[in-house]
């Protein structure tokens, strides 16, 4: 047992020992012993060799080699480096810049057809786009042409491009190419040719109507009368049948008549038309006030002398 205790003794007596270091200050003095775990910012402890320990002693205290052997400890490291003094000649040697090749994007083997550059979001978007716009081009034309629009515009989208001038080429129609007449107030005054002349159509009629031979209106008493089914009733057909009713001085041979229009059980009687489109005129009614007729709602139509009676 006495043996063991001595065995333990010398060999801690052979690691103090081995543990002493010796710490050199800026004044000369040496301190031979061992560093505390207590070190602080305001500096160490150290338990000297030869018994009893020093006062805290500040790091500045402590020469440039031992400061070293300080910033080896990973602990004591950030208390100690501030103090080191680094040589001149490594502040002024430049460091080296490190410079990294950044990732090179490799490139395809082979150039994308152009199918294969539609099937990403861009691609995609902008065929919508070009379909969608070729829709409505196909709407527009089919307006123009009097064509089923819904009809004309899926078939833009189908196959673009080729349908819009397709229609578009097709020749339009007579009545398709007639354009809408300015209604005319009663207020307007007549021209010189209005009142020179009844085969001249006032200006804010088309030249079709002013061109369109005029068929003559009944003579004093007697009466013209257009139905349904024998007739078609649309713009042309009142433009030449009529046109001496579009003025608004009537002239000799309708001063004296009127004209009437039959809807149903309706019949509204007037003295002139104020205005006419491809679907619809104006009547100046001889009771004041101006109606509006559409054509597909006209069972008869009178030109009759303004004392007779149906």
């Amino acid at each position: 047992m006495r043996k063991a205790l001595l065995y333990l003794l010398l060999g801690w007596l052979c690691g103090a020992g081995m543990q002493a270091e010796e710490y050199r200050l800026q004044n000369g003095n040496i301190i031979r012993g061992e560093v505390l775990s207590d070190f602080t910012e305001d500096g160490v402890t150290i338990k000297k060799a030869s018994g009893g320990f020093t006062k805290r002693t500040h790091w500045f205290e402590f020469d440039q080699d031992t400061l070293k052997l300080f910033s080896q400890d990973r602990k004591m490291a950030r208390f100690s480096l501030p103090y080191v003094e680094i040589p001149v000649e490594e502040l002024q040697k430049p460091k080296p810049i490190p410079i990294t090749e950044p990732d090179k994007v490799s490139r395809p083997e082979k150039r994308p057809s152009f199918f294969a550059s539609l099937v990403n979001p861009v691609g995609l978007l902008m065929l919508i786009a070009f379909l969608l716009g070729n829709g409505y081009a196909g709407v527009e034309v089919a307006r123009f042409r009097k064509k089923p629009r819904v009809l004309v515009g899926a078939l833009s989208v189908v196959l673009p491009i080729v349908v819009p001038i397709v229609f578009l080429s097709i020749p339009a129609h007579k009545d398709e190419e007639e354009e809408d007449v300015p209604a005319a107030g009663p207020e307007a005054a007549p021209t010189g040719a209005e009142t020179a002349s009844p085969g001249v159509a006032r200006s804010g009629l088309s030249l079709s109507t002013a061109a369109a031979p005029t068929a003559p209106v009944a003579a004093s008493g007697g009466t013209q009368v257009f139905k349904r089914g024998d007739t078609t009733f649309n713009r042309r057909f009142f433009e030449s049948q009529f046109a001496g009713f579009f003025r608004v001085v009537p002239g000799p041979a309708e001063k004296d008549m009127v004209f009437v229009v039959r809807m149903g059980r309706q019949e509204l009687v007037g003295k002139r038309i104020t205005r006419i489109s491809s679907s619809e005129l104006g009547l100046l009614l001889l009771s004041g006030g101006e109606k509006g007729i559409q054509f597909a709602n006209v069972d008869e139509i009178q030109v009759r002398h303004k004392d007779a009676r149906d």
